[in-house]
């Protein structure tokens, strides 16, 4: 094992550790009555889901790490293998022998050819060694986002408005839906599904934005949230290159929700579909 690999096994244990730590904790708890069974079911459910999260990820984790080493070890080898050849011929060229004159322009040929191939294996040696740094860091920050989520419904929410606006959007899709399947009755549920499609308008997966916008206006009819679902629903639409029927969510904007911040905009992206700025 190399050097740089111990930064993300150091990581991956420590994550291992944890669930091991969260299982003896939940056990503890189960036994003195501190939670209920729920909860227990729960936080057992979270610990099984995030070591399953790291067993796959350290599969992953592993292959590319095997990949990436074996790539570096062929680069290093050629690299040496240049260097060596390159001094071979500096050295056969330094020798004041009157037998290897006739070779002399041929001998600085090659070695001009070799210090050029040795340029280029060192600048791809650098390369591969920047992008294993890359892939060591990448590796941590999918680490630290796949911790067990929480449990309380206002931590819960927390969590995932700092993933979305922390540009996680997989991590705050994954909050959001669970806060809307736990706690459905929270007043908060609708807001959750609506920034489950906020999360999908991020990635630009507007069919599944589309949906889960629909789901706010279908499933919370006293939500307060109503007219910025429908404004955005017309904008998932547009992103699918169906700026007609995004014109009706528009217009419902402007006319069924007067007092909505989102009016004037709504009217702006109506004149836009009229000039086909939107769906050329």
């Amino acid at each position: 094992m190399s050097p740089g690999d111990q930064p993300s096994v150091k990581i991956m244990a420590k994550s291992i550790k944890s669930a091991s730590i969260l299982s003896f904790l939940v056990g503890a708890a189960l036994l003195t009555g501190c939670v209920s069974a729920g909860e227990g079911d729960r936080m057992a459910a979270d610990i099984k889901l995030m070591k399953d999260e790291v067993g796959q990820l350290r599969a992953s984790m592993d292959a590319d790490r095997v990949k990436l080493n074996e790539t570096l070890t062929r680069a290093q080898r050629n690299v040496e293998q240049l260097e060596a050849t390159l001094e071979d011929a500096r050295q056969r060229l330094g020798r004041n022998n009157a037998d290897l004159s006739a070779d002399m322009e041929a001998m600085r040929k090659e070695i001009d050819r070799v210090s050029g191939q040795l340029d280029v294996g060192r600048r791809e040696f650098e390369q591969l060694r920047k992008a294993f740094e890359l892939f060591q860091a990448d590796v941590d920050v999918r680490l630290n986002s796949r911790r067990t989520l929480p449990s309380d419904p206002d931590e819960l929410f927390q969590a995932g408005q700092d993933r979305l606006s922390g540009d996680d959007p997989d991590g705050a899709r994954k909050a959001f839906e669970r806060f809307a399947k736990d706690f459905p009755s929270d007043d908060r549920a609708d807001n959750a599904v609506f920034f489950v499609g906020e999360s999908f308008m991020k990635q630009e997966k507007y069919k599944e934005a589309a949906a889960s916008f629909r789901a706010v206006l279908k499933d919370y009819e006293k939500s307060d949230i109503r007219d910025a679902a429908t404004y955005r629903f017309g904008d998932a639409l547009v992103g699918m290159k169906r700026c007609d029927d995004a014109r009706i969510f528009y217009e419902e904007v402007t006319t069924k929700f007067k007092k909505s911040s989102f009016k004037k905009d709504a009217r702006q992206k109506l004149k836009q579909i009229d000039k086909k700025q939107l769906c050329p």
